[in-house]
């Protein structure tokens, strides 16, 4: 890596020199008008664009600019009283300058600074190896007809200071970091610049013109702005920006209502027609003007003079606090907010400008040049003028004052001084009062550029500077409200910190400070927007009659589509809303569809509201019918006990139809199911029970089984009916915890959703169905079989009556839960089970409430133990069954039998 590099420097060296040899003589003569030096003990070299043009027939530069005039001046006042005269900076040490006018001319520039760099880095024989025929011994030059002599200058040259175009820049540093001189740009933009690998010695104190414009436009964003106008002053400013410009729109989603590029050479004519540009405004109310400070005011004072209001200016360091811009009219300039740095340090350059005179600033050549020429444009006879000194305030306002307005670009140039001279400082080991004086041939140009990349120092701009790895410094910004001045008659604006910008907390703003234009409050901020704001509920719709650059901002607001909601401003599209729920009226915020759930004033519901009364009320009739003849023959046969648990599974069904009707949960849902199951089945089951027991009865006395007896016992058939409904529960909470039973809704009709219990492979039905399916068909067929049994026992037509009844009740049911889901489907099986509950009631009580009271003489001892010899002769087939069949102890045995049951 490190011979890469060393063949990278050794290429640029080689390439300098070629370009040496091509440029040296048009260098050399004129190096004295381009050229100005004031020897010390280390030098620093600033480069310049003080001249416009470079003719290179004639070797002539023209066309002085006082802006970068004021750079020059910037540099030589931050050597003598920033740091010359700082007793506690390089003490004991003068730093000197040498100030290279580069015309504009990056060929120019460059050869120029390359003479002076080789001289002072290389023997005259290195020059010589480049070009022969160049004699280096003396150079003849002319400044002001006089005939000087440039001797090889031994001092050592600490860095280099410049250039504003990036492409000058550009290839001053390719040359500076080739021959290891540290370099900074005090207004360079280019990207490039900060590759280390490729300028490993050059910084710059200016910030890149994508941060200057990201503040600036968070600043413009902040308030929801996103239409307005642009305003570019200054060629070079119109050559950096205008690749931004493009991309502004996307990155912060403002547009441009107009942009006007004013160039160097502008007319007045320019600025007019922009004011009219901004007079005959629609929407744009907010102007972002960026650019030289002196097209900047001449733009605002002709504002001025038109009578320009209620425009909200945003502007940059180079304008928004200079001095004069403050004293333009307060109706046509207040309100302005733009970025800035500190005002104390600007000010002190600004009174050093305005004390400067011909006799104190022979320093600068260009200076004394341009008083010249606009003296002798003027008619006036400049050498009379100049010989008295000082300059009134008159002549500097009215030929020269771009060079008195002071430019916040003088800033970084300072700043760029100031680096130079403290890394001096703590390379050579200075204190406050010392420094050691090291010989010119020990000056390591690469641990003064190592110094420079760590070095924090106070500066101009802020008062903590430090360089970043990629060589530019974090700057920080004022953010500052232009407001009526009451105070001062001198000017009409003073300008108020109203917050700051950073890298690291960004936008920081204090808006109650804030006074917008006519002197309102900062709550009532100025509109400008090229389409109204759509409000929560619409979104963005830009159409193709909107230029595509423009519908970052330009819309028409659109009401979201059904089941779309927006809920924020200027929302860019509508976003679905998620299954199960609809939109409100507005369209802002999704709501849980309402849950459609059984109402009570249905005909259905009535309905079983009904049933179920009339079921509770027969149920607690039958019921206490059979307590109050519970020893009666026809109860006793019935076994009461079983009745009882009969009578109790069909008053669960009044509850379980009521689990139907109420509201869809997992409680509810596990409730509905053991309920139905245990009803159900335990119905069933108990009827089985009933005629098994009775049959048994008889089927024992007749064939004398008397190991049978113990299954005729009522606790047996209890006994019985528990185990079964204890395997069957267990059966369906194992299912249940295998698959658990969950939630679905459903929707309907798009406003409402129902609650289903949803079981997974639907086995709830599946296990109830198979239950009572075994044990429907085994009651059926004991039914069938104990049909020969006394009349007074003979429930088994009832039973299977009853049976008959419930299975085509289930039957009716499957389609109902298949076809049918939620509300209705709940519905229907509470329906079903309310009838399950009341056929066995209706088939098996109603003839014994019938013999109770409308037959009760059969209703006694006598009659049943009538009915049980008349079946037991009827049913014996052989002679030893007769003769047992007809000793009254079996019969008083079955009637014991019976009435245990």
């Amino acid at each position: 890596m490190k011979r890469l590099k060393l063949s990278i420097w050794f290429y640029f060296l080689g390439c300098w020199c070629v370009l040496y040899q091509f440029a040296a003589i048009d260098v050399l003569h004129v190096y004295a008008l381009t050229t100005r030096s004031k020897e010390a003990d280390y030098q620093i070299i600033g480069v310049f664009s003080n001249s416009l043009n470079f003719n290179i027939t004639s070797q002539q530069c023209s066309k002085l600019s006082l802006r970068d005039i004021q750079l020059s001046q910037a540099m030589i006042y931050a050597s003598q009283m920033l740091v010359n005269n700082n007793s506690k900076l390089l003490p004991g040490i003068n730093l000197g300058w040498t100030i290279i006018d580069s015309c504009s001319s990056r060929e120019f520039a460059t050869a120029s600074l390359a003479s002076i760099l080789l001289q002072n880095n290389h023997p005259m024989s290195v020059l010589q190896s480049c070009s022969k025929n160049l004699d280096t011994t003396t150079i003849r030059y002319s400044f002001n007809s006089n005939m000087t002599q440039i001797q090889s200058d031994k001092r050592p040259i600490i860095g280099v200071a410049g250039e504003k175009s990036d492409s000058i820049t550009t290839s001053l540093a390719s040359l500076t970091s080739s021959l290891r001189y540290s370099q900074i740009g005090y207004i360079s933009f280019s990207s490039t610049l900060s590759d280390r690998q490729l300028f490993p010695y050059f910084y710059r104190t200016s910030s890149l013109t994508g941060m200057m414009t990201q503040t600036m436009f968070n600043l413009v964003t902040s308030f929801n702005w996103n239409w307005v106008s642009l305003v570019i002053a200054g060629t070079s400013e119109i050559l950096n920006l205008e690749p931004l410009i493009t991309n502004i729109h996307r990155t912060f989603h403002v547009c441009f209502h107009s942009i006007t590029k004013l160039y160097d050479d502008y007319t007045t004519n320019d600025l007019i027609e922009t004011i009219m540009q901004w007079k005959s405004r629609n929407t744009s109310n907010v102007v972002f003007i960026v650019g030289q400070e002196d097209i900047v005011y001449k733009l605002l004072k002709q504002a001025e003079t038109y009578n320009l209001t209620g425009i909200t200016f945003i502007g940059g360091y180079s304008w928004i606090n200079s001095p004069r811009i403050h004293t333009i009219n307060a109706d046509t300039i207040a309100g302005a907010i733009g970025l800035a740095f500190s005002s104390e340090g600007l000010q002190d350059f600004s009174n050093y400008l305005n004390k400067l005179d011909f006799c104190n600033n022979q320093d600068n050549p260009w200076f004394m040049k341009a008083w010249r020429q606009k003296l002798w444009q003027e008619g006036l006879n400049a050498d009379t003028i100049i010989q008295h000194c000082l300059i009134n305030d008159t002549l500097k306002r009215q030929y020269l004052q771009g060079f008195y307005a002071v430019d916040a670009l003088s800033t970084f140039v300072m700043d760029s001084i100031l680096a130079f001279a403290y890394t001096l400082h703590d390379a050579l080991g200075c204190n406050s009062t010392h420094c050691p004086l090291q010989s010119d041939h020990n000056f390591d140009r690469n641990h003064f550029n190592k110094i420079l990349s760590t070095i924090n120092y106070p500066g101009v701009s802020d008062s903590n500077i430090t360089f970043r790895s990629n060589g530019i410094i974090a700057l920080s910004f004022d953010i500052i409200n232009l407001q009526q001045e009451t105070s001062n008659t001198g000017r009409k604006i003073k300008p108020v910190k109203i917050g700051y910008w950073n890298k690291v907390k960004g936008l920081v703003m204090e808006r109650q400070k804030i006074l917008w234009p006519g002197n309102k409050p900062w709550f009532e901020f100025p509109l400008s927007r090229c389409s109204k704001d759509c409000p929560p509920g619409y979104y963005k719709n830009s159409d193709q009659t909107i230029a595509r650059n423009l519908r970052y901002c330009c819309w028409q607001c659109q009401k979201c589509h059904p089941n779309r909601i927006s809920n924020i401003t200027n929302a860019d599209r509508c976003t679905p809303c998620l299954e199960y729920t609809k939109p409100n009226p507005n369209n802002t915020i999704c709501l849980d569809l309402r849950i459609h759930r059984i109402r009570l004033d249905t005909p259905l519901t009535i309905l079983i509201l009904i049933l179920a009364s009339a079921h509770f009320i027969c149920v607690a009739y039958v019921w206490i019918i059979m307590i109050r003849n519970r020893d009666t023959p026809i109860v006793k046969g019935s076994n009461f006990i079983l009745v009882n648990i009969l009578l109790f599974l069909m008053a669960m069904c009044i509850p379980t139809a009521i689990l139907y009707l109420s509201h869809t949960s997992i409680a509810i849902c596990h409730a509905r199911m053991y309920a139905s199951a245990i009803t159900q089945v335990g119905i069933y089951l108990t009827m089985l029970c009933k005629t098994n027991q009775v049959s048994l009865i008889f089927k024992t006395a007749i064939i004398r089984r008397k190991k049978m007896l113990c299954l005729t016992k009522s606790s047996s058939q209890v006994l019985l009916i528990c185990i079964v409904l204890a395997v069957m529960t267990g059966i369906l909470l194992c299912l249940n915890i295998l698959m658990p039973v969950q939630i679905s809704r459903e929707p309907i009709l798009r406003t409402e959703i129902q609650l289903i219990c949803y079981v997974p492979n639907s086995y709830h039905d599946l296990h109830l169905a198979i239950w009572l399916g075994v044990i429907g068909s085994i009651c059926l067929i004991f039914a069938f079989k104990a049909r020969s049994l006394p009349e007074n026992f003979n429930e088994s037509k009832y039973i299977f009556l009853s049976t008959l009844f419930i299975s085509m009740i289930n039957l009716c049911s499957i389609p109902a839960v298949i076809v049918l889901s939620g509300v209705i489907s709940n519905s229907v099986l509470a329906l079903m089970a309310l009838i399950f509950g009341i056929s066995p009631l209706l088939c098996l009580f109603v003839p014994k409430i019938y013999i109770i009271y409308y037959r009760p003489e059969l209703n006694t001892k006598q009659e049943i133990m009538a009915s049980i010899t008349n079946f037991t002769f009827n049913n014996v087939k052989t002679s030893s069954q007769i003769k047992s069949a007809s000793d009254p102890s079996d019969t008083s045995m079955q009637v014991t039998d019976l009435q245990d049951f």
